[in-house]
């Protein structure tokens, strides 16, 4: 039984990096970071409603989905009627919007009627 939990113990072991180095002797710096960070605001990746300037109207019954695929979870819907804020152009057959709560998903653009 006695080398059974050693056994346990050390495969347990296998590929964990433990060190003990109570004297700090094999302690190496930590890497310096290179290159450059580069911070995009969302505004230039995702532009607002304001930006597009159109409004759209669900001309069904609609899905919100939070990736441009029907396969995708649906987050929310729109009812027939409803007027919906585009974030961007369609694109493959999407669009991507945001819901009344601001929650930003995607639809089928063939359920949309958009105008400016």
């Amino acid at each position: 039984m006695r080398k059974m939990i050693i056994l346990f113990f050390t495969l347990g072991l296998v590929g964990c990096q433990i060190s003990f180095d109570p004297a700090g002797k094999l302690a190496r710096p930590l890497p310096t970071p290179t290159g450059t960070v580069t911070v995009v605001a969302m505004e230039s990746v995702m532009p607002s409603a304001s930006a597009t300037s159109v409004s759209c109207t669900a001309t069904g019954d609609l899905n919100l989905r939070s990736a441009p695929s029907a396969m995708a979870a649906i987050v929310d819907y729109f009812d027939q009627g409803d007027v919906i804020t585009p974030t961007g152009p369609e694109h493959n057959g999407w669009r991507a919007v945001v819901n009344w709560a601001g929650t930003p998903g995607y639809v089928n653009a063939k359920w949309l009627e958009c105008g400016k």
